[in-house]
């Protein structure tokens, strides 16, 4: 096996590594169970899973050819393409529990502080409800990137209250909206871009041991094997 496959095999194997080692830390925070504190153990695997992403698109499937058969290329094709699935979405999570952490002492402050009709509040049952779904919505696995840049500026403390303001009413009461007898849920998401997950706003963030149980079939645990005839290694 020449160097540039070598390293490619070594660099996939590497990637399993270290997915496996993220999965145990995430489910350790998830659980409690970490010895560390929850905001080195988040920023920790907040920077690995970026480095793990970067790492699976460096690897280069095609040297391989050459040194196994084409049913094993596609397993290590879809196994790559699973574990990046995954490494991104268990990003997305770890990125809301961070800014839940650092923002959800300063929401109430703020909507304290902001023009809020009787009615507003009672769509949602009470402030309390209002102040959670709006949590929800912003620390979404769906929204959280498009909303990165607020949820940065809230948890510094550099956000002001009109700015605020605009982000919150656009969020809970978006300007135009019908009425919920007008559209459903999924025709909201098509009609004006929100995700069909904001029907789900009030449930809690799907555990990362039920996201990896739906993604096992995905996950088939590639063993190498050489050609017949190939002694080169």
């Amino acid at each position: 096996m020449n160097n540039v496959a070598t390293k490619n095999k070594n660099s996939y194997n590497e990637v399993l590594r270290i997915f496996k080692k993220t999965r145990i830390a995430w489910m350790q925070l998830e659980t409690g169970k970490t010895s560390t504190a929850p905001k080195i153990v988040i920023e920790k695997l907040l920077d690995t899973l970026e480095k793990l992403i970067k790492s699976i698109d460096k690897i280069n499937i095609s040297s391989l050819r050459t040194y196994y058969p084409q049913e094993t290329i596609n397993k290590i094709k879809a196994n790559l393409g699973a574990h990046k699935d995954q490494a991104q979405q268990l990003n997305k999570k770890v990125l809301a529990m961070k800014y839940f952490d650092a923002i959800s002492p300063k929401i109430g402050g703020y909507v304290q502080d902001i023009d809020i009709g009787e009615g507003e509040i009672r769509e949602f049952g009470s402030k309390y409800n209002l102040m959670q779904t709006f949590l929800s919505r912003v620390l979404h696995p769906h929204n959280i990137r498009e909303f990165k840049p607020q949820l940065e500026s809230l948890s510094k403390g550099t956000m002001t209250l009109p700015s605020f303001r605009r982000w919150f009413r656009n969020t809970m009461f978006p300007t135009g909206m019908p009425s919920k007898e007008q559209l459903s849920p999924k025709e909201k998401a098509e009609k004006y871009g929100h995700p069909e997950s904001w029907r789900r706003a009030k449930d809690e963030f799907q555990s990362y041991t039920a996201y990896n149980k739906e993604q096992s079939e995905k996950q088939a645990n590639i063993q190498f094997h050489r050609k017949k005839g190939d002694n080169n290694e």
